[in-house]
């Protein structure tokens, strides 16, 4: 089937079901409303790369809850992988309940986006890499590899109670975060997750008890007592693969 265009965007219908995605935007555009029907069709998701270079788009609007679901209670929205890498002026961001999945590298180098809302959903991979002006994002789940890396000016700790693992270089190079703590939660700290994190002064673990490091070099396990604040943020801060460190556990 053809292609469908809706103003700035281009959109692909897919050939047995009622639904399209977003595959493209012009890339002059400034502002975008994502429709939630075009042509009778649900809109179901951003394809990989589809905003991506958009340079002076600066917002971007979705269709809110109660529209969409009224639309369709089972199929869930997905954000694809790159889809606004780059979009350089786009300022803030406001994902709604419906979006199921954010794709690898989705918002990186997005370094105007200063605040962000997520739902509940899987967060890939460096998803907000180098998003050097982002200070507030609400707290999340899913905090997988990179997904903060580079974010200068990220001033609020987004891991939620839920949350279970922080990933290999998830904050990678945040220079503001200062004082954080832990949710009891989490059971794994990858290496190198808050390298370069010059600012921590001190990070509370909700549950100190029961942590080691695993060294890759004679696979053995180190206990570690995570009771003082201040030490675990210089110990978190210079984590290192260098150290034969493959990350933090707690039994």
């Amino acid at each position: 089937m053809e292609d469908i265009v809706y103003g700035k965007l281009t959109l692909t219908p897919d050939k047995f079901e009622n639904t399209c995605v977003i595959v493209d935007c012009e890339k002059d555009a400034t502002s975008v409303e994502i429709p939630l029907l075009v042509e009778g069709r649900l809109v179901v998701g951003i394809e990989e790369q589809a905003f991506k270079d958009c340079k002076s788009l600066e917002s971007v609007t979705f269709p809110n809850d109660e529209d969409y679901y009224t639309c369709d209670d089972f199929t869930m929205f997905e954000i694809g992988e790159y889809a606004f890498n780059y979009c350089t002026s786009l300022k803030s961001i406001d994902i709604p309940s419906y979006v199921s999945s954010i794709g690898r590298g989705a918002f990186c180098g997005c370094s105007s986006l200063v605040t962000a809302h997520v739902g509940d959903c899987f967060i890939g991979p460096f998803a907000f890499y180098e998003c050097k002006a982002l200070e507030k994002i609400n707290s999340i789940d899913c905090i997988s590899e990179g997904v903060f890396s580079g974010c200068e000016s990220l001033k609020v700790f987004p891991v939620s109670k839920k949350a279970t693992e922080i990933d290999e270089d998830a904050f990678e190079h945040c220079y503001e975060l200062v004082d954080i703590t832990i949710p009891a939660g989490v059971t794994r700290i990858g290496p190198l997750a808050f390298r370069g994190c010059y600012g921590l002064k001190r990070v509370t673990f909700e549950n100190p008890v029961g942590w080691s490091w695993h060294c890759v070099y004679n696979d053995t396990d180190y206990p570690l007592d995570l009771s003082n604040p201040e030490k675990n943020a210089e110990m978190l801060s210079t984590m290192d693969f260098d150290d034969g460190c493959s990350g933090w556990e707690r039994a």
